[in-house]
């Protein structure tokens, strides 16, 4: 019998997990399925996921909202995108940052960048932040939710007095946005549908990226927690290469 996993969210009809992951599946023999399923209320909802499903990936907006629904939080941060249900425990994991960071670092390895702007607090901030400083940018948060943003910068040691002309964004919001009076040389989306930025980015000379590299990254992550895989650097880099190529042909 094929064990079941899926991506739970609000209106994301769109996602393309159920295509990376098979593409997964295939690639390491793992007999599995793989879909996605809306949720209305988790206080309801949860009790089929646990009854039905041997895990599952967690999106928009629920990332924080899981959390209380976990049974232990196997992560450092506030919010979890990977659950894995261990007869029915629910274990709660976090590989955004993971794939972020690996698809951010692989783009920005020789560019000598070293300041970045963050755009949003939420959870997907969250894990952009401390990847960001990981890979040596100083950083700073804008955002609408004051309070939320203060615990981010409080969190991360980041000097919000300090001020800079960005050279790298990054949106962690579901809206686009506008430069204002920033200069940027690369922006990063981790949206991979529904923005306009590219064709802003394209007119003024920008580098753009949106997250489809941090997608996947993120669910070879999930799968190996799901099936307890290890794989190298390079059968990783080699599968992501794999994907990322599979889904722009779609």
């Amino acid at each position: 019998m094929k064990k079941r996993y899926c991506v739970i969210g609000k209106n994301i009809g769109y996602s393309l997990s159920p295509q990376i992951h098979e593409m997964i599946y295939r690639e390491w023999n793992i007999n599995a399925e793989y879909d996605i399923r809306e949720i209305g209320d988790l206080r309801e909802d949860i009790h089929i996921l646990r009854s039905e499903y041997s895990g599952f990936n967690v999106t928009k907006p629920l990332k924080r909202e899981i959390v209380p629904f976990v049974d232990v939080l196997c992560s450092d941060f506030d919010s979890i995108n990977t659950v894995v249900n261990s007869g029915g425990k629910l274990m709660g994991y976090n590989t955004d940052y993971y794939g972020f960071r690996m698809d951010m670092g692989e783009k920005i390895r020789n560019d000598g960048y070293g300041t970045a702007l963050v755009l949003g607090s939420g959870g997907a901030a969250e894990t952009v932040v401390p990847a960001l400083k990981s890979l040596g940018l100083s950083v700073r948060i804008e955002s609408r939710n004051s309070d939320t943003k203060a615990e981010l910068e409080e969190l991360f040691g980041i000097d919000k007095k300090a001020t800079f002309s960005p050279e790298v964004i990054v949106n962690c919001t579901p809206e686009d946005f506008s430069l204002n009076s920033y200069a940027p040389k690369f922006i990063y989306e981790l949206r991979y549908a529904g923005s306009n930025m590219l064709a802003l980015c394209a007119s003024r000379g920008i580098r753009y990226s949106d997250g489809l590299g941090m997608l996947v990254y993120q669910a070879i992550a999930a799968d190996e927690i799901f099936f307890g895989m290890r794989r190298s650097h390079e059968e990783k880099k080699r599968l992501y290469e794999k994907i990322i190529a599979g889904i722009r042909e779609i």
